[in-house]
């Protein structure tokens, strides 16, 4: 099972999270949403997993609030 793990997380500073336990196909993507917010709302902020290093996956800082990363297994919106 995947996990994901949050290295750093500070207000202005770029978002770094890790993924343990990585099993996913060539489609996963990993993306970043406000708290609360749909699937379908992570604007640009989503990266391919076949694209990055899972122990250190960037994304750009972000304003003040609560963050949630989700790790879909496919090409859409399977967890």
């Amino acid at each position: 099972m995947n996990e994901i793990k949050v290295i750093q997380s500070d207000s202005g500073k770029e978002i770094i999270v890790r993924v343990v336990h990585s099993r996913f196909n060539q489609d996963a993507w990993i993306g970043l949403f406000k708290a609360g917010s749909g699937d379908h709302e992570h604007g640009d902020r989503w990266k391919w997993m076949r694209d990055v290093d899972v122990s250190h996956i960037t994304f750009p800082a972000q304003g003040a609030g609560e963050w949630s990363v989700r790790l879909f297994k496919d090409g859409g919106y399977n967890r």
